[in-house]
């Protein structure tokens, strides 16, 4: 009973000092090159899209990074930002591209590096970068060539109908003309906010109303030597760091009045 019992036991030490082996050679692999020591990865990446560019904004928590690298295109492509001496909980924006960036959408990974070799963790965003394709695509907002936008002579001032924007990435027209007051040529913004709230003025008289009537004062009109043109811009995100114009077109159908 006793040589039994001692055989057991044998039996069991021997299954445990195996089992201990077998994991130390699981671990052991991962050991073969020595303890890895990594560089704190970049905190709160955010990215904003561009005209063939864009910009990222990141916090750096580890002082002893000195190097950005960042890779996109499944890393066939790639460039280093130096990174100046820093306090912990440093906040970065930087621009990227130049105006040369490829048109799209591209995955970003970002790893930071030291002198000393050592690398942070990949830390991954994406980012849409515009360009000719999306430029191609804009239009300008409609203004009522048929209704009545008149100029009126005494009073220096226009009054114009727009229709609706042909998109929601639409931020508003910029109109040009000679201001009065001013006594020089001028660009003036007017929002697609103040547009639609024109509109929305004018469906409480006709429900059916489709475009916004503005006036506009401080004018010197003349067709030929003193035109008015406008241009439409766009935003195609909310936090794009660029806005994208399309081509200037010259308000035809203004009719001079004199009352």
């Amino acid at each position: 009973m006793k040589t039994s019992l001692k055989l057991t036991l044998i039996l069991l030490v021997v299954a445990f000092i195996s089992s201990c082996n077998d994991m130390n050679d699981g671990i052991n692999k991962y050991m073969e090159n020595g303890e890895r020591l990594y560089m704190g990865k970049l905190d709160s990446v955010k990215t904003f899209a561009g005209q063939n560019r864009f910009m990222i904004s990141f916090y750096l928590k580890d002082p002893r990074v000195d190097t950005l690298a960042i890779y996109w295109n499944q890393k066939g492509d790639s460039i280093l930002l130096p990174i100046a001496p820093h306090s912990a909980d440093s906040l970065y924006k930087v621009n990227i591209g130049g105006g040369t960036f490829p048109e799209g959408n591209s995955v970003l990974q970002f790893i930071c590096k030291s002198r000393s070799k050592y690398k942070s963790m990949v830390v991954e965003s994406s980012v849409n970068v515009y360009g000719a394709r999306y430029q191609a695509k804009l239009t300008s907002r409609y203004y009522n060539k048929a209704a009545n936008c008149t100029y009126r002579t005494p009073k220096n001032s226009m009054t114009l109908s727009f229709g609706l924007p042909a998109n929601q990435s639409e931020i508003g027209i910029m109109l040009r003309f000679f201001n009065k007051k001013l006594d020089a040529e001028k660009d003036t913004l007017i929002s697609s906010k103040s547009i639609s709230d024109a509109l929305a003025a004018a469906r409480k008289i006709d429900a059916t109303a489709l475009y916004a009537y503005l006036t506009i004062p401080n004018v010197v009109y003349d067709k030929v030597t003193k035109p008015v043109t406008y241009r439409t811009l766009y935003l195609p995100e909310a936090t794009a760091i660029d806005t994208f114009y399309t081509k200037r077109d010259t308000i035809q159908t203004l009719k001079v009045v004199s009352y």
